[in-house]
């Protein structure tokens, strides 16, 4: 990478950690403050609430699917039938497995991320490996700090707001609310031309919302017993291993439980950003290494996450398949563009 891509690097990194601490400490906030009438709205969402939030969540994918709305709304339908594959949980009857046993059991969707983004990423900067000049150059200190990101404070208020309104829906998580901030941001903002070309304010939107439901999802486990995402679903064992019952007892009898959590959250996002502020500039020389060496770290680090999901091979095929579908269609595209 070039001087300017690194310090781009550098500054984009800044940016995300302080917008997600910023929307971090503001979920922790609302957990302190306001968490049994959040939950309590929450559970007023039914069967058509959810139906409406899948639509709406559907119809982003026309947002940032690029010029081409058509192409994203045809691979939002893909998705859909992939989502298909398995077991039918009303009827019980098998889908799309073409008699294979474990496709029954449907395919997850780390894995299918990890092939779609990671494997994609790893073959296409392989394909363009003998186009690097591969100079060292000296990585210069960024500038950017807590403060610049500020002034993107109405985005981050919407996005924290948006975070911790899908983080306290059960069932929901980070993935819905970062697309939806996004998209949020990009309607509203005087230059959605520069979304998805490394624009500051489409960082900030999807990671003070992404890190605004880590917090929000502790208000419905914590006040009504309910798991907000499958990480406080394991924390709910957890606490069930203690003998607490999670709900609106918790509160009365288990207290000092309740706060200590809440407040670990709030030590958690500011260490996170002392942390991530003082090793941002030396993990950027990460890009010094030969990409020869360092896709093949990520390579197996890709297949190892992967497999630690299930402990199965299947998974491990699953990245593959993605992986390799995925970067023919980014040839093919990218082909297209240029002729």
């Amino acid at each position: 990478l070039s001087r300017r891509q690194r310090q781009m690097c550098i500054r984009d990194s800044h940016v995300a950690l302080s917008a997600s601490t910023i929307g971090g400490l503001f979920s922790c906030a609302v957990l302190l403050f306001a968490a049994p009438p959040i939950a309590s709205f929450a559970l007023k969402f039914g069967p058509a609430e959810y139906f409406a939030l899948a639509l709406f969540g559907l119809t982003i994918i026309a947002s940032v699917g690029g010029k081409s709305q058509i192409k994203g709304l045809l691979m939002g339908f893909v998705g859909l039938l992939i989502s298909c594959i398995g077991i039918d949980p009303m009827d019980g009857v098998s889908r799309f497995t073409f008699g294979i046993n474990r496709m029954e059991g449907g395919i997850d969707t780390i894995p299918v991320l990890i092939g779609l983004f990671a494997i994609t990423e790893i073959m296409a900067k392989a394909r363009d490996m003998n186009k690097a000049t591969g100079t060292a150059v000296k990585v210069e200190k960024e500038k950017t700090r807590f403060r610049d990101v500020l002034k993107y404070k109405m985005v981050l208020l919407k996005s924290s707001i948006l975070g911790v309104f899908i983080g306290a829906v059960p069932g929901t998580g980070a993935a819905i609310s970062s697309f939806l901030a996004y998209n949020e941001a990009k309607r509203t903002s005087k230059h959605p031309e520069e979304y998805g070309h490394g624009s500051e304010e489409a960082v900030v939107a999807s990671e003070s919302a992404n890190n605004a439901v880590t917090g929000a999802t502790l208000i419905p486990l914590l006040t009504l017993g309910i798991p907000g995402d499958t990480n406080t679903a394991v924390l709910l064992g957890a606490l069930t291993m203690q003998g607490i019952a999670a709900g609106p007892q918790l509160f009365t009898q288990h207290g000092e439980w309740v706060y200590t959590i809440m407040l670990g959250l709030i030590v958690v996002n500011v260490f996170m950003y002392i942390l991530g502020s003082g090793f941002t500039r030396f993990y950027a020389h990460i890009t010094r290494i030969p990409y020869e060496i360092l896709a093949a770290i990520v390579l197996t680090f890709c297949i190892a996450g992967a497999y630690s999901t299930n402990n199965r091979m299947y998974d491990i095929y699953i990245i593959l398949i993605f992986g390799i579908v995925a970067s023919v269609s980014y040839t093919h595209l990218r082909a297209h563009e240029t002729e």
